[in-house]
């Protein structure tokens, strides 16, 4: 008489491994798209923080009665149209992650960021942070994109 064996047939092994695929399958396309997502929301809040120091060091300047202290100032028809700051200039230490400038607007008096780290740079320059996030509260006006970020830096 034949003594039973113990352990797995061929077609449960089979079946265990065609249901971890299935999950697999599911599970993966998921987790990737969550990874995306918290990448660009990482993105969007350092362009936020970027913009909050430099409103304060511009707040700063103003008390001081030295708006355009250390600004590099673009100018449009003779008149100026935006001051360039530098992250460094404004005391931001990005640890060479992210690369970019912030520009104030006198005339609509508003804070824009031009900013990219690699994967990720705003869209078509200077973008204000109302316009990274659309009406549906979808992040908006970024884009993926490798660019030279030492180009970034520049006003």
């Amino acid at each position: 008489m034949l003594g039973r064996r113990k352990g797995f047939t061929l077609v449960e092994m089979l079946a265990v491994v065609v249901v971890l695929a299935l999950i697999v399958i599911i599970a993966v396309p998921a987790v990737i798209k969550s990874m995306e997502v918290a990448k660009k929301n990482s993105f969007v809040i350092q362009a936020r923080k970027i913009v909050s120091v430099a409103t304060s060091k511009r707040q700063s300047n103003e008390i001081l009665n030295k708006i355009n202290d250390g600004a590099t100032p673009k100018l449009k028809d003779g008149k100026v149209e935006y001051y360039c700051y530098t992250f460094s200039y404004i005391g931001i230490d990005t640890g060479g992650k992210y690369h970019g400038t912030v520009a104030y607007y006198p005339e609509l008096e508003e804070w824009k960021v031009k900013l990219g780290d690699g994967t990720y740079e705003t869209k078509d320059g200077y973008i204000s942070l109302e316009s990274v996030v659309d009406y549906e509260g979808k992040i908006a006006n970024v884009i993926f994109a490798v660019t030279d970020l030492d180009a970034l830096d520049q006003c």
